[in-house]
């Protein structure tokens, strides 16, 4: 089992560019300003299941949020849920995004965070992807369970995968909890798979450790098996595209990109 004490180095890299790629990679972005919401959080269920991607509102009706800027477009094909970046000519925010968590249209106190461990059950989430390019042409891609933390000034958390240009478009399994720039535990592992062919990971997250799994054409095996602080606090998941290099800073998107998402499903489980 790998444990990364807080802000240490990760693969002998420094903490500055570690803070700053934790940053990118969980939409260190401003919140907007919110309408006041008409109706309560929504419910929270102990299972969802895709097995078949047709709709957007088949995706609402299981808890996900659609979020486009700029170039950002989505489409379904044979079962399969598209999201796809275009080019564009400025450096424009741009993003093709579905998430549990709408941090879009309603404020803090009313966002949705179903997948929180408990002593006698585990959170744990599949779903198989598979990305156009073989590495990200300078755009942040996600793949977790996270807790849209830091905009509102609160710590971060995430688990789950990322590809970010300050890794050279690498992809890596992650463990954040807590993080604050000061505190908090990160840990990072590097995924050796063909990200253009389909794969699929498994998180299982436990009251005290968070384990990262893939499968491609054979058995999973365990990318990144951590230990954590203490019992997670709730959080959501996300599939996201966009073009934020580095905290705050937009480029143009240059050469599009996107992610195929043919299945997903998320449970606690004993």
């Amino acid at each position: 089992m790998k444990n990364s004490s807080s802000l240490t180095r990760v693969f002998a890299i420094p903490v500055a560019v570690l803070l700053t790629v934790v940053a990118v990679i969980l939409g260190f972005l401003a919140l907007p300003a919110y309408a006041a919401p008409t109706s309560a959080p929504a419910s929270c269920v102990g299972h969802r299941s895709i097995e078949n991607f047709n709709s957007a509102s088949q995706l609402g009706a299981q808890g996900f949020f659609f979020q486009m800027f700029s170039s950002g477009t989505y489409g379904f094909n044979d079962h399969v849920l598209s999201l796809d970046l275009g080019t564009t000519a400025t450096a424009d925010y741009a993003a093709s995004r579905i998430s549990e968590i709408d941090t879009v249209n309603l404020p803090p106190e009313y966002w949705t965070k179903c997948w929180q461990p408990t002593n006698s059950k585990d959170v744990v989430v599949e779903y198989t992807i598979r990305f156009d390019q073989a590495a990200t042409p300078g755009l942040t891609e996600n793949a977790m369970l996270w807790n849209a933390g830091l905009a509102t000034g609160a710590p971060l958390t995430a688990f789950g995968v990322t590809r970010t240009p300050s890794f050279g478009g690498a992809y890596f399994a992650i463990v954040v909890q807590d993080f604050n720039y000061s505190s908090g535990l990160i840990s990072m592992e590097p995924i050796f798979v063909d990200p253009t062919q389909w794969h699929t990971i498994r998180v299982t997250l436990s009251q005290t450790n968070a384990k990262i799994e893939i499968a491609q054409n054979g058995p999973f095996s365990v990318v990144l098996d951590q230990a954590l602080l203490y019992a997670p606090a709730p959080t959501g998941f996300e599939f996201s595209v966009d073009n934020e290099a580095f905290p705050g800073y937009y480029v143009p998107v240059q050469v599009p990109d996107g992610m195929d998402v043919s299945s997903f499903e998320v449970q606690l489980s004993h």
